[in-house]
């Protein structure tokens, strides 16, 4: 099944404890996909052996995942520690609280992505699971999240205002990091070479002002 993926496929997410995820990191990672590791138990061992394989990002850090235990750091203490990880993180404020962002900037600044998990909510269902918006997030109908209705201009604005942490840091954790994680190094910077995408935000509110693409702009 891995060795029948297209190669539009860029990332895909396994559970360390499985059996084979060592192999399947590595038969991944050897066709040039990006392997993170979420929605998971694993233990930090568990985790380890997949990062010497070849992992090299956790899917949106503190969900999916038990809580950090100061015994049994898990999944949680390998992102928060392991400088081969980036975590990826939902600032929504709430799948993560404020506070939680602020712990996983300060363990690693340089290394989170912001991302924002959003799924098509106004349309009720995604196949055939019934989702609801609460005003917050998206739900499934016993109340469980079920993705986000987060922009990427709100999660800058969040991880800045809500969980104190530095314009320049944010800008990074929703662009340099998510593209050098994916090996995209014609984007996420404003070099010479590098793909003309930008977005302007306004130095007040962190709105988006104007959108570039391709050097051209269009919003």
């Amino acid at each position: 099944w891995l060795a029948a993926l297209p190669p539009t496929v860029r990332l895909v997410t396994i559970a360390p404890e499985l059996d084979g995820a060592v192999a399947a990191t590595r038969a991944l990672v050897g066709r040039g996909i990006t392997v993170s590791l979420g929605h998971s138990s694993a233990t930090l061992e568990q985790v380890s052996a997949c990062v010497d394989a070849g992992a090299r990002m956790v899917t949106h850090l503190f969900n999916g995942m038990p809580a950090l235990h100061h015994r049994e750091p898990g999944i949680v203490g390998a992102a928060l520690t392991d400088d081969r990880l980036v975590a990826g993180l939902i600032a929504d404020l709430v799948h993560v609280h404020p506070a939680a962002i602020a712990v996983a900037f300060r363990a690693k600044p340089a290394r989170i992505a912001l991302v924002t998990d959003a799924v098509a909510w106004r349309g009720a269902r995604i196949g055939r699971i019934e989702i609801v918006h609460d005003g917050a997030a998206p739900r499934l109908p016993d109340g469980t999240l079920a993705g986000s209705s987060l922009s990427m201009d709100a999660a800058i604005r969040n991880v800045v205002r809500e969980a104190g942490i530095a314009l320049e840091d944010a800008l990074v954790a929703a662009s340099t990091t998510p593209a050098n994680v994916l090996g995209l190094s014609d984007r996420g910077r404003i070099a010479t070479g590098a793909r003309a995408d930008l977005v302007a935000l306004d130095s007040t509110d962190l709105r988006v002002r104007s959108v570039w693409f391709g050097g051209r702009e269009v919003a």
